[in-house]
């Protein structure tokens, strides 16, 4: 799983490398969550696009919303989710060990992990590179 922000200042202008960029992470195997500032738009449906001054927990309550909505979360992991976006305000380390330990029981079971291969990373990196000297 793979959440990227995309602060509106930095991000404005960058519509084609942050396409590619989340095209080559989605096409590696990972899910993506491009967490977009406003006036910002949505790239991909799976991205989220927040206020400017939205904080850390709304910011991560779109993100968990998101991997529930796409069935991302086993059923446990999604009550730790939702059970985290009611209470309004940040949580601590029991909830996050909480959904660690879900996630964790997924990755271990019978399916395949996906890697980025060094090709794949050659293609970031130069992304990157485009990114800085843009």
């Amino acid at each position: 799983m793979v959440v990227e922000y995309d602060g509106a200042y930095w991000h404005r202008g960058r519509i084609g490398p942050d396409r590619e960029k989340a095209l080559v992470v989605r096409d590696a195997g990972y899910r993506m969550v491009r967490v977009r500032e406003a006036p910002l738009k949505e790239l991909a449906p799976d991205d989220v696009v927040i206020g400017p001054k939205a904080g850390a927990h709304a910011d991560a309550s779109a993100v968990l919303g998101r991997m529930v909505e796409r069935g991302w979360l086993p059923a446990r992991a999604a009550s730790v989710a939702e059970e985290y976006a009611a209470a309004g305000q940040l949580r601590g380390a029991e909830l996050c060990a909480a959904l660690l330990d879900e996630v964790d029981h997924l990755s271990n079971s019978k399916r395949r992990r996906a890697r980025l291969g060094a090709d794949k990373l050659v293609v970031l990196a130069s992304l990157g590179l485009d990114w800085a000297a843009g």
